[in-house]
């Protein structure tokens, strides 16, 4: 029964790639197999020879089969899959990936694999006899893949129905099925249809009226030329151009004209580049917004594009590379474009940037999903991994400035020079928020139950039991108190021997008290320790963590003064009159950036200052 019921709740995966919703495709591919790739597979994949636990994980039939503990996922039960228990740290004995392969996926992850789950854990995989490739002579004969030919208009017997040459095609599909076509709409639905399809907005009634007359006049005309045997679109002298068309295009053209129209049709292309106002993700500190404030510049560049009939090329060319075009100035409006690029969802990952960049301009300028490539070449169309690889480079050397081209303002003279003292008024609220907000979290961060649950912290994870006893002990939440900015790097000016020892603790938590003098004095050699470290923990025969951490806010406590004095100097930019050496100023700056006043004056001055807190 067991065996049976195992069979059971994994059978929904068992689904052949053909039979999986394209979406359910996409977004194993997009997510789930880069996850796993880059996170499980060195010790789950039968391609590497590691099945830890009886389970791999880069095959379907190794999903399937589970591991050691049974079947490792219930679809479309997350609450019930023993993987999303491994991933989410949820119990001692099982937490994947181990902390000494990078440790806890971050919460978005996890939620990936939750919803993967959720969906019914979805794999397209198939077995590597029978793996699926779009390398292949009939995928790169794809019709879509063909030079771009101009057909003939076919034969079709009621030509005086057709009004344009695409009618004819139209039209000679329904003869064909036997069918005719519904009679003309009426001048006041054409209208509305035209308004409403350019500009999405309803005709005027003065509009309606005039269209109406004009379209009445043209029809009446039409019928004439046909009594006398003349056919419309036909050649010599019996041909004749409809009145209708004339009046179509006459009214089309003012259409084309109205500024609403780039409105109505740019939002087709914004959603092609994924337009929004906000970065899909919360900010990395809490001085970074959430929001694109000038994302509103490349919507704009849209509609225009739209409204000028921008030629296609150039709007295309613009896009992925108006900073390189040869006439291109500093502030010339034509950068705005590169917001296809820039307003997209953000990521921890610099190389899920990239993927999602190679994404949205592969689906917007080739119709593809290049970017299936990532792991693996397409499965249906000719694109290799290489390709998609050689993509990545050319993306991987963009490079985005903070500061921002100063575009044109339709703004009357006194609207800018009102926006420019509110912007004046902001920029000094910011730099005094800085210099607070700075003072008092290093404060914080400088004092003993901070300094000794980061050592905890830096051993076993913000979310292992040994650092929450510690923050329990002084009283502190790790995830509201604890600040990130404190380095976990061993090689750190100021901090190094700290997490040097935290990692011994780790590794050798019974012997830490008779290693930590030896590694501890090893730490010290290092030729970039900051002297001021290096000389107050000479001295030190750490017994347990706690004194590392004791130690070094003994440190800081000595330049308390100092830290207080160098941060009011640094906000009102004035010369100290005793100026701290270099070793004092790494000290006091090593958990935030402290610059003086006149360097962060501006937004974007205050913008890459304030990314790093």
């Amino acid at each position: 029964m067991p065996s049976l019921l195992r069979f059971l709740l994994v059978l929904p995966l068992a689904a052949s790639a053909e039979e999986l919703a394209q979406d359910d495709v996409a977004f194993f591919e997009k997510n789930i197999r880069p996850l796993f790739s880059t996170k499980c597979y060195q010790c789950h994949s039968v391609a590497e020879g590691k099945s830890k636990g009886g389970l791999v994980l880069d095959t379907r039939a190794g999903l399937l089969a589970g591991g050691n503990d049974g079947a490792v996922i219930v679809p479309g039960k997350p609450a019930d899959s023993l993987l999303l228990h491994a991933l989410s740290y949820e119990g001692e004995d099982l937490k994947m990936p181990p902390q000494r392969v990078g440790g806890r996926l971050t919460d978005e992850q996890i939620e990936l694999v939750r919803i993967w789950i959720e969906r019914g854990a979805p794999d397209p995989r198939d077995n590597p006899s029978s793996r699926l490739t779009g390398l292949t002579p009939k995928a790169r004969a794809h019709w879509s893949f063909q030079p771009v030919k101009k057909p003939a208009s076919p034969r079709v017997n009621d030509q005086a129905w057709c009004q344009s040459p695409i009618d004819f095609f139209v039209l000679a599909k329904l003869e064909a099925a036997g069918l005719k076509p519904t009679p003309p709409a009426e001048p006041e639905g054409l209208l509305r249809r035209m308004y409403y399809d350019m500009i999405g907005l309803p005709p005027t009634l003065e509009e309606v009226n005039a269209f109406t007359h004009d379209y009445e006049t043209a029809a009446a005309t039409e019928q004439r030329y046909r009594e006398y045997g003349r056919i419309p679109y036909g050649g010599g002298k019996n041909g004749f151009y409809p009145p209708r068309r004339i009046v179509l295009e006459k009214w089309i053209d003012q259409l084309l004209a109205n500024p609403h129209y780039g409105e109505r049709w740019g939002r087709h292309w914004l959603d092609t580049a994924r337009y929004a106002d906000t970065q899909g993700i919360k900010p990395k500190n809490r001085l970074e917004s959430y929001r694109y404030e000038y994302a509103w510049t490349y919507r704009d560049y849209v509609i225009n594009a739209f409204n000028s009939d921008k030629p296609y090329d150039q709007f295309v060319l613009e896009q992925l590379a108006a900073d390189k075009l040869p006439d291109i100035k500093p502030n010339d409006d034509r950068l705005a474009a590169l917001g296809f690029l820039t307003v997209g969802k953000r990521f921890e990952n610099r190389n899920d940037l990239i993927d999602e960049r190679i994404d949205t301009m592969s689906k917007a300028f080739l119709g593809l999903t290049v970017s299936c490539a990532r792991c693996h070449d397409h499965k249906f169309d000719p694109i290799p991994t290489a390709d998609y690889y050689a993509l990545h480079g050319v993306f991987n050397s963009i490079d985005e400035n903070y500061d921002k081209p100063l575009l044109k303002t339709r703004a009357s003279p006194a609207d800018q020079e009102d926006y420019q003292k509110k912007l004046t008024a902001f920029e000094a609220d910011n730099r005094t928020l800085y210099y607070n907000l700075v003072g008092r979290l290093s404060a914080e961060l400088q004092k003993e139950s901070h300094l000794v649950l980061h050592g905890y912290v830096a051993a076993f994870g913000a979310q292992s039991t040994q650092a929450f006893d510690a923050g329990t002990k002084y009283s502190i939440d790790y995830v509201k108190d604890v600040d990130s900015s404190v380095s976990r790097k061993e090689d750190d000016p100021v901090l190094g021997p700290y997490n040097r020892l935290a990692r011994l603790l780790h590794e050798k938590t019974n012997d830490f008290a008779k290693l930590a003098p030896e590694i501890l004095a090893k730490a010290l050699e290092n030729p970039k320790l900051n002297p001021v470290v290096a000389k107050e923990l000479a001295s030190l025969k750490p017994a347990s963590i706690d004194d590392v951490g004791i130690a070094y806010a003994k440190l800081f406590l000595h330049y308390q003064q100092a830290f207080s004095d160098y941060l009011a100097d640094q906000r009102d930019s004035r010369t100290p009159a005793i100026k701290p050496n270099a070793a004092t100023i790494e000290l006091l700056t090593c958990f935030y950036p402290i610059p003086a006043g006149k360097d962060i004056a501006r937004v974007e001055d205050q913008m890459r200052v304030f990314s790093k807190v």
